[in-house]
């Protein structure tokens, strides 16, 4: 099973955009994101996002570039601060490919519950519109496969 972990794109300061839609910057570098998850064939059953626009707005720009056989859906759980054990023990008893785009420290933290055991601290710093993939075959711990962000995009 493979999750495929997204952090939403640059998005407005809350002083001039209450809702933080993407920037243009952030949306041309989601964009950029989906087109190389593109040529990786990313296949997953669903996306999920926190529900906040700017992560709302990453996975439809994702969703529209990779194949997704199911739904794209607001699911609780996933804002900022929230804590990724309740997911973590989700995703040890799924076997369908997943993608969830959210935001820092949440996704970091996910990283670290699911590779180690949460013990290790931050083992990935997501930068906007950055994404990674985590991997695990039955039984066995998850492992990192890959992690980009847009400087690093071929």
């Amino acid at each position: 099973m493979k999750v495929y972990l997204v952090r939403h794109g640059q998005a407005e300061d809350k002083e001039s955009d209450r809702e933080r839609h993407l920037t243009s910057a952030g949306r041309n570098d989601v964009k950029a994101l989906a087109s190389y998850l593109r040529t990786l064939r990313v296949k997953v059953g669903q996306v999920w996002h926190s529900g906040k626009t700017r992560a709302a707005e990453t996975a439809e720009i994702v969703a529209g570039e990779i194949r997704v056989t199911g739904e794209v859906e607001a699911r609780r759980g996933l804002d900022p601060n929230d804590s990724a054990a309740e997911l973590a023990k989700e995703l040890a008893r799924m076997d369908e490919d997943v993608m969830i785009v959210g935001h820092m420290p949440f996704l970091s933290e996910l990283v670290s519950v699911l590779v180690a055991g949460g013990a290790a601290g931050e083992i990935v710093s997501f930068r906007t519109a950055g994404a990674c993939c985590l991997e695990r075959d039955d039984g066995e711990p998850w492992r990192l496969v890959w992690l980009v962000s847009p400087g690093t995009l071929p």
